[in-house]
């Protein structure tokens, strides 16, 4: 019962810091998805060119 009792508190821990990077407006996150979606929209535009 312990050993599941810790991976729940990871788990909150880790959800709480995702969650308080993902709000900054500026934040890690967002920066992270947004080269992400660029990086997809070049790879995607590179396999459709002949």
């Amino acid at each position: 019962m312990i050993r599941g009792q810790v991976a729940l508190e990871y788990l909150v821990v880790i959800l709480v810091l995702a969650a308080a990077l993902y709000a900054m407006p500026d934040g890690v996150v967002a920066q992270l998805l947004e080269a992400l979606t660029s990086a997809f929209r070049l790879f995607t535009e590179g396999l459709s060119r002949p």
